[in-house]
């Protein structure tokens, strides 16, 4: 809920996840047309500006959950950043060093590159 009873802005969530605040369904294939309709509304709602008359929590409030919209909309709008937070979330992160790579198969991938570059 962004919003309290009284309608004043609450303070972010600390386990929500960005396919949640958007609204989408957990899932690698993601509609970017209603992303972005959805990011817009977000920000219309919680952009900072809207909030400087307000009081000093909801101004941070404000600034918390911009921050928030932006960081999910950045991350879900392209897909190598959404599938490593995909990965994130089922527990997986993809971090440098977890890929083992056989030599046999390091051997045939530079013999198809140098294949490749010789066609050209």
């Amino acid at each position: 809920e962004l919003f309290s009873g009284d309608g004043s802005l609450n303070s972010t969530p600390s386990n929500t996840d960005y396919f949640t605040l958007f609204g989408l369904e957990k899932s690698f294939v993601v509609d970017t047309i209603a992303l972005a309709k959805e990011y817009k509304q977000l920000q219309r709602q919680l952009h900072p500006d809207r909030f400087t008359l307000k009081s000093d929590e909801e101004k941070q409030n404000s600034e918390l959950w911009s921050a928030l919209v932006n960081d999910g909309y950045n991350n879900l709008l392209k897909p190598l950043p959404r599938a490593l937070y995909l990965l994130e979330l089922v527990g997986r992160p993809l971090e440098e060093g977890d890929i083992t790579v056989e030599s046999p198969f390091l051997m045939e991938m530079m013999e198809l590159n140098e294949e490749l570059l010789e066609a050209d």
